[in-house]
């Protein structure tokens, strides 16, 4: 995936758990959604991160390491990371387009992602990578300058 989509995914998957009132109860909805066992779903509300060990999808044993950890967070054990919620949304429309039955389910859960070139969130995320493509030309540029300061035969 480019850094472009990714960006448009980074975003959506913020705006998605910033609009969640209730972030854990969301979280167990996404992860029922997944038709995986309940037990799984109960281990890994309660923070615990082998919730889903025995998994063959190293995408769904993610996800629900990923709510274990909101979990954690939301109760104040473990260390904290603010992205954790933001993560979500992403790893479970991922987990979708790996095993197909549950693009439905998961999609219902989530709602669906941005598309089209007229969503907010693809126009911002458009923004925010023509400035970090900037960003990097204009390091880029710099180095070459310094470089070429430094050693003004060697860099043309």
């Amino acid at each position: 995936m480019t850094d472009y989509g990714d960006t448009v995914l980074r975003l959506w998957g913020r705006q998605l758990y910033e609009r969640q009132g209730e972030p854990l109860a969301w979280a167990e909805a996404v992860l029922e959604a997944t038709s995986r066992p309940p037990t799984a779903v109960t281990a890994a509300m309660s923070g615990r991160l082998d919730a889903l060990s025995d998994s063959p999808s190293d995408r769904a044993t993610l996800l629900f390491r990923t709510v274990a950890k909101l979990a954690a967070n939301l109760r104040g054990d473990g260390h904290y990371d603010a992205d954790v919620g933001n993560r979500i949304g992403p790893l479970a429309l991922q987990l979708g387009e790996l095993e197909p039955p549950l693009a439905s389910p998961i999609g219902d859960t989530l709602g669906h992602p941005p598309d089209g070139p007229t969503s907010l969130v693809t126009v911002h995320a458009s923004e925010l990578s023509v400035r970090a493509t900037w960003a990097k030309w204009r390091i880029c540029f710099s180095w070459r300058r310094d470089l070429r300061e430094a050693h003004p035969r060697s860099v043309m």
